[in-house]
């Protein structure tokens, strides 16, 4: 690729796209910021300008994209004028919607910063999006996904065992119902001083962890963060740590876990809310066998397992992870029909590792394949792994793939716990 110029159009690389098909047939493109800084809402553009956002990569001027499409069409057999203006327009449409990394979206991203920064309380983000604003009913929505899963008999096994965490999906809430059902079926009455949520911080950039010391507060209510080890956890975690908090201003990873803690749990307790981005970058090529050989986690590592086996503090960690993630919406060329056999068969090559409580057998699964079949939640449990104390027993609760038909697609998600005797 050519180098990249300033004064070139250069399209964010953090914005989702994804395909949808209209009323009328017609296929249309979805822009999703996850920062939300457009506050006219989500840009939907046709997919007839997927070639020019294409070019978007800071080294073409926008005569040069003209001069590409028209070069394009030509070799199609279609001999079209593209005007200048008409790609002028569309450029300066993605750049007032903050679609381009340029000066005036970094500005909007520092005063977003600057703003959620100052914030004590992190708001419900997802609240009268992803599920109700009202209080009754959404403990009518919880209530309702903890039934589906009718009696489980793996939930069942748990009754009178010390469970010390849980593994629960965090995909949309009736998408995964029954899994759900069973990761949070499994706690149900039971009470805890505290609550340590591992998300998957899906937009992170830089960082291995983000850590807030903001209190979380839900349609439910607040709950209050222990910001005296969520500071402890900063300095063990170092420069593995961002500066900031913002990654969970609209993370749903932790919010959603929050929903049915809040439901099932007896009692008040306090939350550690931890966002983990990617290992891969550092155990693929390193050839480490486990996060603790990365520099400088083993410190972080370490105090996380002191927190869970503090006996001053009964304390439950809690992983919202999803599994594989294929098909086209996932960068797949192939549809998820066609994947889903082989990604099944890995994610049970890792639930079996992690239950065996196996994390060199867990991360030599997910490093084989090179995370062919983007596990989101691969770092995540890989470090759960390296927290939890020994004589813990694993038992999985629940797996299901769900297809996405629109976007020939699927993810898949589980539930499982950890308990002694």
């Amino acid at each position: 690729m050519a180098k990249r110029k300033k004064e070139n159009p250069f399209l964010r690389r953090d914005i989702d796209l994804t395909s949808v098909q209209g009323k009328d047939g017609k296929t249309m493109i979805v822009v999703h910021d996850p920062l939300e800084l457009d506050k006219r809402g989500t840009v939907t553009i046709s997919a007839g300008a997927l070639p020019l956002l294409s070019m978007l990569d800071g080294s073409h001027s926008a005569e040069e994209i003209r001069l590409k499409l028209v070069e394009q069409t030509a070799r199609a057999g279609q001999l079209t004028s593209i005007p200048l203006e008409l790609v002028e327009s569309m450029i300066r449409g993605l750049d007032e919607a903050y679609l381009l990394d340029n000066e005036r979206f970094h500005d909007a991203h520092r005063k977003l910063i600057e703003d959620f920064t100052a914030l004590r309380v992190r708001p419900a983000a997802l609240a009268g999006k992803s599920y109700p604003e009202d209080k009754n009913k959404l403990e009518e929505l919880i209530d309702s996904l903890l039934a589906s899963g009718g009696e489980n008999e793996k939930v069942q096994e748990l009754e009178g065992k010390t469970i010390l965490a849980v593994v629960a999906p965090h995909i949309e809430l009736n998408v995964g119902r029954k899994i759900y059902s069973a990761g949070y079926g499994a706690l149900k009455g039971r009470s805890y001083d505290r609550v340590i949520i591992l998300g998957v911080g899906h937009s992170m950039e830089h960082g291995l962890f983000s850590i807030t010391d903001k209190d979380y507060t839900t349609p439910l209510g607040t709950v209050p963060t222990d910001r005296q080890v969520a500071t402890r956890l900063k300095k063990s975690a170092g420069t593995l740590a961002t500066e900031d908090d913002i990654n969970h201003r609209s993370e749903h990873s932790i919010e959603f876990q929050l929903l049915f803690l809040q439901r099932v749990l007896e009692g008040p307790f306090t939350v550690l809310p931890v966002l983990c981005a990617s290992l891969f970058g550092e155990l693929i090529p390193n050839k480490y066998k486990r996060p603790r050989e990365i520099k400088g986690l083993a410190v972080a590592l370490d105090c996380l397992g002191e927190m869970l086996s503090d006996p001053g503090s009964k304390t439950l960690v809690v992983a919202g992870v999803d599994l594989s993630h294929v098909g086209p919406k996932f960068g797949d060329e192939k549809p998820a029909i066609q994947i889903t056999a082989e990604s099944s068969r890995h994610d049970r090559a890792l639930l079996t590792a992690l239950t065996a409580l196996d994390v060199e057998s867990f991360c030599a699964e997910g490093t084989r394949v090179t995370d062919r079949y983007h596990v989101c939640g691969f770092s995540v449990l890989s470090m759960l792994l390296e927290i939890l104390p020994e004589g813990v027993q694993g038992l999985e609760l629940g797996y299901h793939v769900w297809h996405e038909a629109p976007t020939w697609s699927s993810v898949s998600f589980a539930a499982a716990a950890f308990y002694k005797d």
